[in-house]
């Protein structure tokens, strides 16, 4: 797999919601060879070592885009980062979603966790497979804006469904399991719930999981999730950070 590392211009970093941003940058070498699901390494401007990793949210012509929430100094360096400056980018890494193309594909995000499927929503639309979104998310401020149509849930009922996603999903109770397949990204709890739930009903889901990793590329070894067997170990910058729910275990 090609792995690019280089300054990219910025060609946009505003907010998205509330308190959710969206950087685009100007990344042809990336966006030609980037699969929906995959992550880039972003380097902080503010003297900082390591790496944060953001899942490719979009792409459009050459350009690439991230979806990130403020939660610490990295992000923060970033969100104050201007049109036309640069940032050093590594990416794209990992590996990404699998599509089934005879199967409804069932799309469930948790809060920043919706991140990587716009992107695979343009790919699911370019192969004509029909698609579901829900967005679970704390409050009505962490709610993405565009224009994909979505089912919403919030945690204290300030915008759509008072519940949890999986809550969500449950309520419309009309689905005919052999002909879905699930796609998740969000919290390791709730990857966990759905791991479980859907496994009971014999679905296929796969389910974006997220870790702290310095390298992204598995030398490292500072992200690793525990086989489903308990034979060993995978890395999520790796091995994922993409897995169907079968070949792994959360502790």
């Amino acid at each position: 797999m090609s792995v690019v590392i280089k300054d990219f211009r910025i060609i946009s970093n505003q907010r998205a919601s509330e308190n959710i941003y969206q950087l685009i940058v100007n990344a042809p070498e990336i966006a030609n060879i980037a699969k929906p699901g995959q992550f880039c390494n972003l380097l902080p401007n503010n003297g900082a070592y390591l790496r944060r990793p953001f899942s490719i949210s979009d792409v459009e012509d050459e350009n690439v885009a991230f979806l990130y929430e403020i939660v610490g100094t990295g992000t923060e360096a970033i969100s104050n980062l201007m049109v036309n400056q640069t940032i050093n980018i590594e990416g794209p890494l990992g590996n990404g979603f699998t599509i089934d193309s005879q199967k409804l594909a069932i799309l469930l995000a948790g809060g920043i966790g919706y991140a990587p499927f716009p992107f695979l929503i343009k790919t699911l639309n370019k192969k004509k497979v029909n698609f579901k979104l829900y967005h679970g998310v704390r409050n009505s401020k962490y709610l993405i804006q565009d224009d994909y149509p979505k089912e919403i849930s919030s945690d204290d009922g300030s915008i759509g469904f008072k519940g949890n996603v999986l809550e969500l999903f449950e309520k419309e109770n009309k689905w005919e399991y052999d002909s879905i397949k699930v796609y998740s990204c969000g919290p390791t709890q709730m990857l966990k719930a759905l791991k479980e739930y859907f496994e009971n009903l014999k679905v296929d889901i796969e389910l974006s999981t997220e870790s702290r990793m310095a390298c992204g590329i598995g030398i490292c070894q500072g992200c690793p999730i525990e086989k489903a067997d308990s034979s060993g170990f995978l890395l999520v910058c790796k091995d994922g950070p993409v897995f169907n729910s079968k070949a792994i275990k959360f502790l």
